[in-house]
Parts: structure tokens; C-alpha cells; sequence
């Protein structure tokens, strides 16, 4: 992971905020699956945040944020031991 990526990481959640829900629903929903099942489900997690979107932004967020953190972490495990 580049030290680009991981800035980006770390910023999501502003970002998501900031997106417009409608095209963050499709957007989200496209590029989490490849196939109309999986795409349809993903839309339908998604809708259960219609009535808070900045919930959705906290989720994806925490998420994206924990896939920066873990790594770190057990690559300074590894190097200590």
C-alpha cells in the first residue's frame, strides 16, 4: 500500500459525508460487487442507512481506518520479535 493510499484511507469518512448519498448508493453499491445479486445486496445494506448517511460515512470509515491500522500493527509484531 502506497503512502498515497493510505492518507486517502485515513480520510474517507469527510469524504463520504460530503458525497451526495443518491450517487454514493450507486457508486457503493457498483463497485463492491461485480454481479446484480451482489450489487443489489450491497444497495440494500446500504439503504438501511438512508435515514442517516453520516452513520454509513462513520461505518466505512472506522472500516477503511482499521484496514490502514491492522497491517501496521503486525508488521511492527513482526519486527520485534
Amino acid at each position: 500500500m502506497t503512502a498515497m493510499e493510505i492518507w486517502l484511507l485515513e480520510r474517507a469518512e469527510p469524504l463520504y459525508k460530503i458525497y451526495p448519498w443518491k450517487a454514493l448508493l450507486r457508486a457503493g453499491s457498483r463497485g463492491c460487487a461485480e454481479t446484480e445479486y451482489g450489487q443489489n445486496l450491497m444497495q440494500k445494506m446500504m439503504m438501511s442507512y438512508d435515514s442517516d448517511p453520516k452513520e454509513y460515512a462513520r461505518l466505512a470509515g472506522f472500516g477503511y481506518r482499521m484496514l490502514v491500522i491492522i497491517p501496521i500493527r503486525i508488521s511492527r509484531m513482526k519486527s520485534t520479535d
